[in-house]
């Protein structure tokens, strides 16, 4: 007769704060594996584990035994996109973590031909705990995620205001403040 004690469960151990590598050596010495699930701007050195799911001290059976880390991007320096194509300054946004809330259009002429579709100015905005937008330049580093206003020019075909006010670019997130 063998008599079953139930299903090996198991603690899942501390590594928020840990190294990346560090963390990863520990869950696979205790039969875990590790997920990498997203990366976030912080305070935290690059590589740092800042959460993990299921938290420390889970128990866990003999399923699954990943476990999901959210991992620092470390400090943001903010970049200068003045004079980028606006997809251009998009696409450099999004693989640095930021995100767009909105484009705003410079109207122009005929003679700014070739600035047409360029960055013209930017506005990085972290909201504080006031929910009070604070503007932050180029080169500032931040710890959190900014919104991103860029204006870009475009050539004045007299266009409809109520089609522009809420236009969201392709690659841009949709905002609701």
């Amino acid at each position: 007769i063998i008599i079953s004690t139930g299903p090996q469960v198991q603690e899942v151990p501390e590594i928020v704060g840990m190294d990346k590598n560090a963390a990863k050596d520990l869950l696979t010495k205790h039969g875990f594996t590790m997920f990498e699930k997203k990366y976030l701007i912080s305070g935290e050195p690059i590589d740092t584990v800042l959460r993990q799911e299921p938290a420390a001290g889970c128990p866990i059976g003999d399923g699954d035994k990943t476990i999901q880390v959210i991992l620092s991007r470390g400090p943001l320096q903010l970049p200068n996109l003045l004079g980028m194509k606006q997809e251009d300054a998009i696409a450099q946004m999004t693989q640095m973590g930021m995100s767009l809330e909105k484009v705003e259009p410079i109207f122009v002429g005929n003679e700014a031909q070739l600035d047409i579709g360029k960055v013209a100015q930017q506005k990085f905005i972290v909201y504080d705990d006031n929910n009070t937008p604070v503007e932050y330049v180029p080169g500032d580093v931040l710890v959190v995620s900014p919104k991103v206003i860029l204006a870009v020019y475009m050539l004045n075909e007299t266009p409809d205001p109520a089609a522009i006010e809420n236009t969201v670019p392709q690659g841009a997130e949709e905002i609701n403040q």
